[in-house]
């Protein structure tokens, strides 16, 4: 596999395990979780990083985005989780159509990390919750 291949499947790793660490122990209310001035909710973000990293997927298989609609919270993590699995999949067996490597970090996956570093870390979470 080419070095730009492992630096972007590298890559999507750091994005599951920072996604993974905002989510775990997960407060019941976290996904609705409203921080003010039209923020979007955790569900919001990962349903939009998901789109992200669909569209980066794309470059790899072609999609149709029209689908893609809000779906509750469980089915929002599996979907993130399936979608990197399969991009990580596709850059692992060949090139992006289209974008060179180095697009695809500076672009959707750039994108996508800068979005998880929005999510609240659950755990930090609970004082919030309380002192509302």
């Amino acid at each position: 596999m080419a070095e730009k291949s492992e630096l972007l499947r590298h890559f999507l790793a750091s994005i599951a395990y920072h996604a993974t660490k905002a989510l775990k122990d997960a407060p019941e209310n976290y996904p609705e979780l409203d921080v003010g001035k039209d923020a979007r909710t955790p569900r919001e973000l990962l349903h939009h990083i998901t789109s992200v990293l669909t569209y980066a997927h794309s470059f790899y298989q072609h999609y149709d985005m029209t689908w893609f609609s809000l779906k509750p919270w469980d089915e929002e993590i599996t979907n993130f989780y399936v979608t990197l699995a399969k991009l990580d999949s596709s850059i692992h067996e060949g090139k992006p159509s289209g974008v060179t490597e180095e697009q695809l970090l500076q672009g959707p996956l750039s994108d996508s990390m800068a979005h998880i570093g929005q999510l609240p870390h659950a755990p930090s979470t609970r004082w919030i919750t309380r002192a509302i």
